[in-house]
C-alpha cells in the first residue's frame, strides 16, 4: 500500500510537467497541415491523437497483458485452480509464463518416436510405486529391500491387514465413499480408519480409467526417458535426406502403420491461434510506440511494457507446438502394481472392490522402473537446466526495451521509470522462481509431490507464496503508472496520404 501511495503522489507531481509538455506539443502541432479541435499530433504530423478514456485503458490491458498471459501452456490434465494460478503468475510476473513455455519446449515431446514416449515426455504417464518408510534401508537396484518382502507364513495377510487399517488413497476424481470396514475380531490392535476426504474438482487431476490405491502406494509421473515393453518403432527403410524431408512433408496424405499402443492427445490450436494473433497485435503496439512517446517517457514508455507479454506468447506458441495436450493422465503397468494386485487378490471381496487400477496403456521396462524408483527417492536433476534456459530466454524482453529506447530516460518522471523497470526486472526474476508454485496447489501425481496435503505448509512453498504476494505490488504499481501514461498521452491513429487527401 505504501508503494501505491508513493505512485499516486508521484503522479500528482508530474501533472505540472505534463502540462508544460502539452503546451510545447501544441506549438509543434500548429505547423501540421491537418489540425482538428480536440486532437493532437504528439510531434508527428502523420499521427492524430485523442484523449484516452478508461475504456481505452481497459482495452489496452486486456489486449496486451491479459490475453498474452492466457496463452500460457498447461500440463496434462491440469486442474482448473492450478491453470488460473498459472495465468495470474504470468500476468503479474511474466517470467513465470516464459518458464512454463520453456519447460514445454525442453520436453521435445513432438519428436519422440512412439505415442507412449510422446506422452512420457509430456508428463502424461504415471505409474504405481510402493512407498518406502523412512526407517527402511535404501532400495537395491531392483527397487526392493528385505523389509519390503513379506515374511513367510502369513506375511501377505499381515500386509493386507495393515493396508486396510490405514486410509485409502484415491488417485482419480471419483466421489466414492472410502469407508473402511470394521476390523475383524481376530485383528487386535488394528486402527479404525475414517473415510478419506475427496479432492475438490478445482484441484484434482483426472486419471484415465479407475485408479484407487491403498495407503503405502503412490502414483507418480514416469521420467521423460522411460521406455516401454513392446513399444518399438517400426523399422523404416534407409532414406536420403531429401527423401526423409519429402516423407515428412507428405505424412498426412499417406496411411500410417498401426502403432502398437495409441495414446490420445491433441494440440491446443485455439491457444496457438490466439498466440499468433496476440503476437501480431503486440508487434503493432510496439511499432506504434513512436511520435513523441519515446521522447516523453523514454524506456518507461507504456508501449514498451508489452514486450515481456509478447515474448510470453511467442515462447508458449513454441511450447504448444512441442508438447501436445492431454485431457487425462494415463497409468502404465509396473512390478509394484503387480505386487499390489497379488495382495488384493488374496483379500476379501470388499477390499477387491475398493482398491483397483484399470485402464492402463502400457508397461514399463525393468530399467525404466529402476529410474522411477531412483527419481522418486531423489530430487529431479533437470531443474538447473530449466532455470538456466528460462534465464537466458527470459532476458530477451529487457534487450527489446533497450533496443527501442537505448535506455534513455526521456522526459519521464522518476516514479514512472522506477515502477516500470522494477516491474520489468522483478517480473522476470521473481516469475522464474514462483512459476512452479502452481504444482503445489494441485492434487497431482508428480515426482516428489504425491499429494495435496502437506504441500502448502512446506517452508519453501510458504516462502515462495510470501515473496509472490509481496512482489505483486510492483506489478500493480506498474499497471497504475501505465494507466496514468495512457490517460495523459491519449490514443493515436495514423494519417495516410491518399490522392492528395488525408485518411485515417
Amino acid at each position: 500500500m505504501l508503494l501505491l501511495l508513493l505512485s499516486v503522489l508521484g503522479s500528482l507531481s508530474s501533472l505540472a510537467q505534463a502540462q508544460g509538455d502539452t503546451n510545447a506539443t501544441n506549438g509543434a502541432d500548429a505547423q501540421c497541415p491537418v489540425n482538428i479541435p480536440g486532437f493532437t499530433h504528439h510531434g508527428n504530423c502523420n499521427l492524430l491523437c485523442r484523449r484516452a478514456s478508461w475504456i481505452d485503458v481497459l482495452v489496452f490491458f486486456l489486449g496486451n497483458y491479459v490475453a498474452h498471459a492466457a496463452t500460457v501452456v498447461s500440463r496434462p490434465s491440469q486442474s482448473v485452480l492450478s491453470n488460473v494460478f498459472n495465468i495470474m503468475i504470468a500476468l503479474l510476473f511474466p517470467g513465470g509464463g516464459v518458464r512454463n513455455g520453456v519447460e514445454a519446449i525442453l520436453t521435445l515431446a513432438k519428436f519422440a518416436p512412439t505415442d507412449l514416449q510422446v506422452a512420457a515426455r509430456a508428463g502424461a504417464l504415471c505409474t504405481v510405486i510402493k512407498r518406502i518408510p523412512d526407517d527402511v534401508p535404501a532400495p537395491s537396484a531392483s527397487g526392493t529391500t528385505e523389509a519390503d518382502r513379506p515374511a513367510k507364513g502369513g506375511g501377505v495377510e499381515i500386509e493386507i491387514q495393515q493396508t486396510q487399517g490405514e486410509h485409502a488413497r484415491d488417485c482419480g476424481n471419483n466421489n466414492i465413499d472410502l469407508e473402511t470396514p470394521t476390523p475383524k475380531a481376530h485383528e487386535p490392535g488394528q486402527e479404525e480408519v475414517r473415510s478419506r476426504t475427496e479432492p475438490l474438482p478445482l484441484v484434482a487431476a483426472k486419471i484415465h480409467g479407475r485408479c484407487r490405491l491403498p495407503d503405502g502406494y503412490d502414483l507418480v509421473e514416469v521420467p521423460d526417458t522411460a521406455t516401454f515393453i513392446d513399444d518399438d518403432k517400426a523399422a523404416q527403410p534407409a532414406l536420403s535426406r531429401p527423401q526423409r524431408l519429402w516423407r515428412w512433408a507428405t505424412a498426412m496424405f499417406r496411411a500410417k502403420p498401426e502403432p502398437r499402443t495409441t495414446v490420445c492427445c491433441s494440440y491446443n490450436f485455439i491457444k496457438i491461434l490466439v498466440s499468433i494473433a496476440q503476437l501480431l497485435f503486440t508487434i503493432s503496439t510496439l511499432y506504434r510506440t513512436r511520435g513523441d512517446q519515446l521522447d516523453l517517457y523514454g524506456y518507461a514508455a507504456f508501449g514498451l511494457t508489452v514486450a515481456p507479454y509478447a515474448w510470453i506468447s511467442f515462447i508458449n506458441l513454441l511450447g504448444n507446438l512441442m508438447r501436445p495436450q492431454y485431457d487425462t493422465i494415463f497409468v502404465v503397468e509396473s512390478t509394484d502394481l503387480d505386487e499390489l494386485r497379488k495382495l488384493i487378490a488374496k483379500s476379501d471381496h470388499q477390499t477387491k472392490e475398493r482398491f483397483t487400477v484399470t485402464g492402463t496403456v502400457g508397461r514399463l521396462t525393468v530399467p525404466a522402473q529402476a529410474d522411477v524408483r531412483r527419481i522418486y527417492d531423489t530430487t529431479p536433476r533437470n531443474l538447473k537446466t530449466l532455470f538456466l534456459a528460462s534465464f537466458f530466454i527470459g532476458v530477451i524482453p529487457i534487450v527489446i526495451v533497450g533496443g527501442f529506447s537505448s535506455f534513455a530516460p526521456g522526459q519521464s518522471a522518476l516514479h514512472q521509470r522506477v515502477w516500470t523497470m522494477t516491474w520489468l526486472v522483478l517480473g522476470f526474476f521473481i516469475g522464474i522462481g514462483v512459476g512452479p508454485l502452481a504444482a503445489h496447489i494441485e492434487d497431482r501425481p508428480m515426482v516428489n509431490r504425491t499429494g495435496l496435503r502437506g504441500r502448502l505448509f512446506k517452508p519453501g512453498v510458504l516462502l515462495g507464496v510470501l515473496v509472490a504476494v509481496g512482489c505483486a505490488a510492483t506489478a500493480i504499481g506498474g499497471f497504475v503508472v501505465v494507466a496514468q501514461m495512457i490517460l495523459d498521452f491519449g490514443v493515436c491513429f495514423e494519417l495516410r496520404n491518399s490522392d492528395g487527401g488525408v485518411t485515417l
